[in-house]
């Protein structure tokens, strides 16, 4: 007869520790958000937020000053 058994309960906090630290790579340039292996998620993912700034009036365009 197979018994169903749950994991111990203390390595649910290690899994969380283990997965909030982890290393993400933070990308500092257009070009290597969308040149790095997932590129189309990147530009569809800027591409809706200026969308969302754009609707939402965040910004005004202003002469720039000389």
């Amino acid at each position: 007869m197979l018994q169903n058994v749950s994991k111990p309960s203390f390595l649910r906090d290690h899994i969380k520790f283990t997965l909030l630290n982890m290393e993400a790579e933070v990308l500092s340039h257009y070009k290597e958000a969308v040149d790095n292996f997932d590129g189309d998620l990147w530009k569809r993912a800027i591409d809706e937020e200026m969308n969302s700034l754009q609707e939402n009036t965040t910004w005004r365009l202003v002469k720039l000053f000389p």
